[in-house]
């Protein structure tokens, strides 16, 4: 609720937000007021809801199955409460096996966030590893996004220009496009974070400097870069 009370003030800020199932339910029985809030947003395009395995597990442990019946539930469920079903999923702990690509693309969902160290141990350079990749099993095919290291330990924990400086820094070595995504636990739940991130301000000066950099940083929702880009 904090985030999205800074969120409000920021209509030029967009982006795509992963609930585990069983917290989903929680809000549903013990706070819908929460996900009521939510809809809105998704309806107008400032939030994009992401899909996944119902009960966030380690899917390589489950049989094939099971993991298609917690991905179907998961965006039936999201479906229902929100109107919308998703396109895009978070993979738990971003633990990935290749034939995963076979099983969400059965499912209908079309990309993931990985980090990056998935794209290095599959032989590129840190220099090539921005804008999406396209991976694929059993003739279904995903687009994966690989996140940036950097950012992720830049956020929240350095101030606002010091990310603005990096993400310049990449886009005058050619990169066109660069994905974060993260646990939102740092946002308010981690030891120290409920300080910084709200009492100091950082979230707000945080999507104050991104819309300061409006004239050359572009803030899209994964599930639009995806559709908008080969």
């Amino acid at each position: 609720i904090p985030f999205l009370d800074v969120l409000d003030r920021h209509p030029g800020i967009k982006l795509g937000l992963h609930t585990t199932g069983p917290l989903l339910e929680w809000f549903e029985e013990y706070n819908p007021a929460y996900l009521d809030r939510l809809a809105p947003l998704v309806n107008e395009g400032r939030i994009e809801l992401l899909g996944g395995a119902f009960y966030e597990p380690i899917l390589s442990t489950l049989p094939d199955r099971d993991k298609c019946g917690q991905i179907e539930m998961m965006s039936l469920w999201i479906e229902k409460r929100f109107g919308k079903k998703p396109e895009g999923f978070w993979v738990a702990e971003r633990i990935w096996e290749p034939y995963f690509a076979g099983i969400y693309g059965s499912a209908g969902l079309t990309y993931t966030t990985l980090d990056n160290t998935h794209f290095q141990y599959a032989g590129l350079k840190e220099e090539h590893i921005w804008g999406s990749y396209i991976t694929e099993d059993q003739g279904k095919s995903i687009r994966v996004l690989p996140i940036d290291y950097n950012l992720r330990y830049l956020i929240p924990f350095h101030e606002p220009q010091e990310t603005i400086d990096y993400i310049g820094s990449l886009k005058d070595r050619g990169f066109t496009a660069v994905t974060y995504a993260d646990d939102g636990e740092k946002f308010g739940v981690w030891p120290g974070t409920k300080n910084l991130v709200y009492d100091e301000k950082w979230l707000e000066r945080f999507f104050n400097t991104l819309e300061e950099n409006a004239d050359w940083l572009e803030i899209v929702l994964p599930g639009d870069y995806v559709k908008a880009e080969p």
